[in-house]
């Protein structure tokens, strides 16, 4: 059985060995990309001397929206402060112009990138690593099938390497010092050892990723409340909240109707003119409610939780991403609220303790996948793993091709 999985571990980490530590090699550059993106941007924003609550987000959200559009954007999306990034992001929608506010003072700050993001070279190079750390061949799910091969390769090899762990060098976990088989062997278990938690988590996170659409499919049968529990909750919900205190017609205003005047003869028209009809004037009606109320309406089905990110404000409904004030492992939160943005009524709600755990932790993989919503601790962590892991790759493909060329001269 281990002769067979040291072929097979041979042979198919030498096919696609060098494949995923290039996928884990341009996910560390686009990951210290991000960090210093965030860094940038943090350090743009004065840092306030405490975080806001959730009524003062509430507070401000309105202002925090005209205040974007006077900036010129057609803003679609408001993400409240963070203890990571202590500024309002106002932006429009995805790919688009994004503005930032102090927290506080709700001043424009246009952040600044670093120059060496923003030079041309560079700035070709990060665009290259994200095409092919997403897709290795354009439209296909060739990254995806690698990340899933080199898992189980990680596991296959520990299987293989575990009778020889007494070798363990803490010495030769990184770059190798010198390139006799011996030595690379010894590199490749003692940093494969080290580096196999990074190996797993970023290829399964990675495959969840690429695969998301068929795994959601597969976990909604074993979560899916009945239609009547949860409609039942809603409108109990919906008593508990009340009426908004400012009323919005949902009715289309009527025009009134203007009575042509009776038809006369030329004489009397010339001696008596027809009086002129006044038209009554129709007081324009807001579109929605302010979305201070409708933020308070969210913390109210969301007990315990406060906004952090806010869109669909300009439709019928909007929805808000709920978080609890401190949470490292999901700083944005997993629970989304919608209101109807007339009557402030609950349309739907996603809490996040009603998820199974395998829902969650499928939410849990983008953010912990791409490090944008963790701290700077982990995403050098990250980096330094996933560097360990390219290497194991590419020592291993050598190690494997001398073997080879060995055995051929033999």
């Amino acid at each position: 059985m281990i002769k067979f999985l040291s072929w097979l571990h041979g042979w198919v980490g030498a096919t696609i060995g060098l494949l995923f530590g290039f996928l884990f090699l341009t996910g560390a550059v686009l990951m210290v990309e991000t960090m210093i993106i965030q860094n940038d941007t943090a350090s743009s924003l004065p840092k306030p001397a405490e975080q806001l609550s959730g009524e003062q987000i509430a507070a401000n959200l309105e202002t925090v929206l005209a205040t974007g559009e006077q900036a010129g954007l057609q803003v679609a999306t408001i993400r409240a402060p963070l203890a990571e990034i202590p500024g309002w992001r106002v932006a429009e929608q995805r790919g688009g112009q994004e503005v930032y506010l102090t927290q506080d003072t709700l001043e424009v700050v246009h952040p600044g990138h670093s120059a060496i993001l923003d030079h041309p070279a560079v700035h070709a190079m990060l665009v290259a690593f994200t095409d092919w750390h997403v897709s290795l061949i354009d439209n296909t799910r060739w990254g995806g099938v690698v990340a899933i091969i080199g898992s189980v390769l990680g596991l296959v090899g520990i299987i293989i390497f575990w009778p020889w762990r007494r070798t363990f060098n803490w010495r030769n976990w990184s770059w190798p010092t010198k390139w006799n088989r011996a030595t690379l062997m010894s590199n490749h278990l003692t940093a494969g050892m080290v580096s196999l938690v990074f190996l797993l988590f970023f290829g399964a996170t990675g495959a969840v990723l690429e695969y998301r659409r068929e795994i959601s499919n597969i976990l909604e049968p074993y979560e899916v409340k009945s239609l009547g529990d949860m409609e039942q909750r809603i409108e109990q919900l919906n008593r508990e909240l009340g009426p908004p205190s400012i009323v919005i017609s949902t009715e289309r205003a009527q025009q009134p109707v203007v009575v042509a005047p009776a038809r006369v003869s030329n004489q009397m028209a010339a001696t008596d003119p027809a009086p002129a009809i006044p038209v009554p004037l129709i007081e324009a009606q807001p579109s929605r409610l302010p979305l201070s109320e409708l933020a308070q309406r969210a913390m109210q089905v969301a007990e315990g939780r406060i906004p952090s990110d806010i869109t669909g404000f300009n439709g019928d409904v909007v929805s808000f991403r709920m978080r609890y004030p401190e949470n490292p492992i999901q700083p944005l939160g997993r629970t989304y609220v919608r209101l109807d943005t007339r009557t402030g009524e609950l349309v739907s709600m996603e809490l996040e303790e009603d998820r199974i755990f395998w829902r969650k932790a499928y939410h849990l993989s983008g953010p912990l996948h791409m490090g944008g919503e963790v701290t700077m601790i982990y995403q050098a962590l990250s980096v330094i793993g996933s560097i360990l892991v390219s290497i194991i790759c590419f020592t291993g493909f050598v190690s494997f091709v001398r073997k080879r060329l060995v055995t051929t001269v033999a």
